[in-house]
């Protein structure tokens, strides 16, 4: 999809946060990806493992992906569904077989607005999840999102 306006990466072994637009920018262990108001489309890539001791990538072929984006326990901010994942223009390497996936979310719109209001930034979860055909729910990844109003 044309008109990139934002790339975040995940690597869940090093449980670390890259900027994508400067793939060498390690944003830090165990801290918040920066998501800007007002992108339409930004591009968030995952590397996934099933055993992290072996670097061994998890076979997430056949599952229902689907991603939300808010505070745990309330309605979801931003969400992707199935549709949104591992389109070839958002990451030519994307491959649920071999646990690299990618999807993207709008932050623009009402809910953004009114969420963020006037302040800087607000801190939220990224939770992806896997839906496999028995119909259990799995989660795939977790990690902090912190939605600014403005960049830095």
């Amino acid at each position: 999809m044309s008109g990139i306006s934002q790339q975040v990466y995940y690597d869940q072994l090093t449980n670390q946060l890259i900027d994508g637009t400067n793939v060498s920018s390690v944003i830090s262990t165990n801290t918040y990806a920066k998501l800007f108001r007002n992108n339409e489309h930004v591009i968030i890539r995952a590397n996934v493992y099933s055993d992290a001791s072996t670097s061994t990538f998890a076979n997430l072929a056949g599952l229902t992906l689907s991603a939300k984006i808010g505070t745990v326990g309330t309605t979801a901010l931003m969400t992707a569904n199935n549709a949104s994942f591992n389109q070839t223009a958002d990451w030519s390497m994307a491959n649920a077989s071999a646990g690299k996936i990618c999807f993207y979310v709008n932050t623009s719109g009402t809910a953004v607005d009114t969420a963020l209001g006037t302040v800087e930034f607000k801190n939220y979860a990224c939770n992806i999840n896997g839906n496999d055909i028995s119909g259990d729910d799995i989660t795939v990844a977790q990690f902090n999102i912190q939605l600014k109003n403005t960049p830095d």
